[in-house]
Formats: structure tokens, sequence, C-alpha cells
């Protein structure tokens, strides 16, 4: 049975960096790449609507209409993020779909807060990314229904 991640197309740089991420080897590109590809409003509000999205994704017409572009001009961004490894594509019929990838965003996250208060002599302070975070309410709900 297909994933819903089966049939996506990831970017693949030269320079592949592998991150110990809960238990799972991540790679991911050069961070400066997927960082540059970031480091656009465009872009990041593309980043922004596919996270919520899922792993199906949205086709490439629905994101230009939410954002606000024109197909030649996103066609470009949604290029760049795909070349960054953070975003996937997949053809369904004439459509294509892009799709976050999730591993690829959270080995980047993970890249930054790796070392996160190492050198620091009280250690992490509430709120930094190696203190244990609290469950959200929704997931804490899902886990009840679960048992």
């Amino acid at each position: 049975m297909p994933t819903p991640l089966s049939g996506l197309t990831f970017g693949l740089n030269s320079s592949m960096f592998v991150e110990q991420l809960n238990n799972v080897m991540v790679m991911f590109s050069d961070p400066t790449r997927a960082f540059e590809a970031l480091a656009h409003d465009v872009r990041l509000a593309v980043i922004r609507l596919l996270i919520p999205a899922g792993p199906d994704g949205l086709p490439a017409g629905v994101i230009g209409d939410r954002i606000g572009q024109l197909p030649s001009a996103l066609s470009f961004h949604l290029g760049r993020l795909t070349n960054a490894g953070l975003v996937g594509m997949r053809r369904v019929g004439r459509n294509q779909y892009y799709a976050v990838d999730y591993q690829q965003l959270s080995a980047l996250i993970g890249f930054l807060v790796e070392d996160c208060c190492a050198s620091a002599p009280a250690g992490c302070m509430p709120g930094c990314p190696g203190m244990p975070q609290k469950v959200k309410v929704r997931d804490r709900q899902k886990m009840a229904e679960a048992s």
C-alpha cells in the first residue's frame, strides 16, 4: 500500500549531513541552502501553508491562489524549496502536489538547537528546545482516546 509520501521527489545536494533525531537517521542537505530558501517571504509563506496541509500536501494552483502568486513566480519559489530538500512534489494526473518533507524540516531545526545550553552552567532554561515540552491539549485527548 503506498504511503502518503510515495511518489514525492526531494531535492538532494552534493554535501549531505546526517543527523540523529528522535532515534531516526535523517539526511538533510546543506543547511545554508535550506536557510537561503527560507529567507524569502513567499517561500516562507509556502512552507507555513504546507505544514498544516499534512503529508498529502496541496496542488500548486491552490498554493498560488492562497498566497497570491502567479504560476510562473510560484514555480520558481517551489523549485527553490524543492532543491533545498524542504518540499517534495508528486504528480496526480495533470496536477502537481507539493508537501513539506517533515524529516528534513525537523533535521534542520535539530541542527539549530543541537547544542542548546551545552555551555550554560545552569543548564537549559524554561522554553529552551532541550527542555521537555508540555503536551498539547489535543494530543492529550488523542492519547486518552487511544488508551
